[in-house]
């Protein structure tokens, strides 16, 4: 399933997700790239310019225009792995831009939120050691982005 993201009272953003489970199994589409405007008082959706990564378990959270994607796994068959770097989406210009190699993160499963729309605290997450281990690592992160101050990093 696609990370849902509403950026307006009208529309919501699908993104990346399983390849295994996709939002819209009747059409043919890169599932963990994928970027779909879906106007939910219409019903019409549009695919978009897909991600810079593929990602699925990622964090997701919105600040104004932007849309903000954090870690992840790219489960695509043969290149499975953690996906360190974050990106933003520009709705209105319709355009992906990774971040600086600061903002990067090991994690997937992190979940993000905002807080005065400035600030993109991220909570807890898996890294490689935590997945291979059975049972997982008990672990507590808490991260902090400021969306104005990127070469800052976390």
């Amino acid at each position: 399933m696609s990370k849902i993201v509403q950026v307006n009272k009208r529309v919501i953003y699908l993104v990346g997700g399983d390849a295994r489970k996709p939002s819209f199994p009747d059409r043919q589409y890169d599932v963990l790239r994928s970027c779909i405007k879906v106007d939910i008082i219409s019903g019409v959706f549009e695919l978009k310019t897909q991600m810079s990564h593929r990602r699925s378990a990622f964090g997701v959270c919105v600040i104004g225009k932007l849309i903000y994607l954090v870690g992840g796994l790219n489960n695509q068959e043969g290149d499975e792995g953690i996906v360190k770097g974050c990106e933003r989406y520009d709705v209105v210009g319709d355009k992906w831009q990774e971040l600086p190699k600061k903002c990067d993160v090991l994690y997937s499963g992190i979940t993000v939120d905002v807080i005065k729309k400035r600030y993109i605290y991220g909570f807890g997450g898996m890294d490689w050691e935590d997945i291979l281990n059975v049972p997982a690592n008990d672990c507590e992160r808490i991260m902090r982005l400021d969306h104005l101050k990127l070469d800052k990093g976390w």
